[in-house]
């Protein structure tokens, strides 16, 4: 390989064209684009999983999106975004050893068994668990006890663990991981000038908002846990400003 360039493996239990998802998809496909543009060469392994309705693929396919190589990795069984790929292993043996791995998940079978190929084969690799470190919502009590066990190594044999904002810090530290191997990092945004049919100037007319009011942008799913409710709280003392 040239020098300077990367061979980087990111495994996710979804990618593109899955939007279902959520954030995260977008998210590692402006990484991936990125880093891509910057001469490295990267491969993405992941599972066949669209949404939660659709029956995903029992058949493995290869694809390319954003200029890296996706291995859709056969997936009969699934429970919600933890797909079950029998042909991880064989995915990972074929192969050209990458220099870095990215994890880009928690708690789905392949993310952690890349994490474990990763340990046994002495790769190093960073650890993002999109904001799902701490167990929250559904059988929060099965998910401690396997976090002490069978996810234990995931954080602990991580080079780094990648956080989105200092909130996702705080709370990975305060669950056990060394403040000094974790590492914040914002999610990254396409340039608007490099999208076809932008046009920023043209939002405001669009909307209805004054030339000279300040606009507060919000990007990301309606949900619990996102602090919206702060969101509008902050805009009772901003009562020129307009939400987006």
């Amino acid at each position: 390989m040239p020098r300077g360039q990367l061979r980087i493996l990111f495994a996710a239990p979804a990618w593109a064209p899955s939007r279902a998802f959520g954030g995260p998809v977008v998210a590692a496909g402006e990484l991936v684009r990125r880093l891509v543009a910057h001469g490295h060469v990267v491969d993405v392994l992941t599972t066949t999983i669209l949404d939660l309705h659709q029956r995903p693929s029992a058949r493995s396919r290869l694809g390319v999106v954003d200029g890296a190589t996706v291995h859709y990795l056969g997936t009969p069984l699934r429970y919600r975004w933890m797909g079950i790929t029998p042909t991880l292993p064989a995915a990972l043996a074929r192969l050209k050893r990458p220099h870095v791995v990215h994890v880009f998940g928690f708690r789905d079978p392949v993310t952690t068994g890349t994490a474990a190929w990763c340990r046994l084969a002495r790769v190093p690799y960073v650890f993002e668990p999109l904001g799902m470190f701490q167990p929250r919502l559904r059988k929060v009590g099965l998910k401690r006890l396997l976090d002490r066990t069978l996810y234990r190594g995931v954080a602990r044999g991580a080079a780094a663990v990648v956080v989105a904002s200092e909130r996702e810090r705080d709370d990975v530290v305060a669950h056990g991981v060394p403040p000094e191997k974790v590492v914040v990092r914002g999610n990254g945004f396409p340039d608007p000038d490099e999208r076809p049919g932008s046009d920023p100037d043209g939002v405001r007319p669009r909307l209805g908002i004054p030339t000279d009011a300040p606009i507060v942008l919000y990007v990301g799913r309606i949900a619990a846990g996102k602090g919206i409710d702060h969101l509008l709280a902050a805009l009772h003392v901003l009562p020129d400003a307009h939400l987006v």
